[in-house]
């Protein structure tokens, strides 16, 4: 479903963000080496409003960073064959200080975590996940989740996911769909998320 606001419980939920990596965000990192700077201009540009949400939420919910840490040539692309695969280009460009806690998964899958299901206990019932790409890790971590944990509920702020400018039309295909499910809720921005937080952990 589509909703321009929604209110959930803080103690209840869990936020994931995906691989704001530099060899994703950076221009010199393995993505824009591949498709060039031009088509990966949306796949940076979100890193701003991943640090923002990061920063807004880091005290009010728990975020996860969840990095990709891959073979040589795992994703079989050509020109590709170094994303994720160096330290230098697994790393974040948003601190990892200001996460809950940092994971690391195997393939695309966010479930590919050995430590994910750690953090998804019974007491999760909302799940953001967030980050780079929506037409490959987000949308496979989605349809994992769907799929192992039925009584999630998901929201996807369409200002925190990014795909390249040649797939932008596969994202909206997917947000779509994903809006048309009984437990998915997307909203534009991670803004419209408004958080049920109990006063002991308010922030001064």
């Amino acid at each position: 479903m589509k909703a321009d606001n929604i209110l959930i419980s803080s103690e209840n939920s869990l936020a994931i963000v995906i691989d704001p990596l530099a060899d994703f965000i950076s221009e010199k990192g393995a993505f824009s080496r591949c498709y060039g700077e031009k088509d990966t201009e949306r796949v940076r540009n979100v890193a701003n409003d991943l640090e923002a949400m990061v920063d807004e939420w880091n005290e009010r919910v728990r975020v996860l960073l969840c990095r990709s840490k891959y073979e040589y040539d795992q994703c079989k692309v050509r020109n590709l064959e170094m994303l994720c695969v160096t330290e230098q280009g697994r790393e974040s460009m948003i601190a990892p200080e200001m996460f809950s806690a940092v994971i690391e998964k195997y393939e695309n899958s966010i479930l590919c975590s050995p430590d994910i299901e750690e953090y998804l206990s019974d007491e999760i019932l909302h799940l953001i996940p967030t980050g780079i790409t929506t037409t490959s890790c987000v949308r496979k971590s989605i349809r994992g989740i769907q799929e192992k944990f039925p009584h999630i509920k998901i929201i996807i702020p369409k200002n925190a996911v990014a795909s390249r400018i040649s797939r932008e039309n596969d994202e909206n295909a997917l947000l779509d769909l994903w809006g048309k499910s009984n437990n998915v809720i997307v909203v534009k921005r991670w803004q419209d998320i408004d958080l049920d937080i109990p006063s002991g952990r308010r922030r001064a």
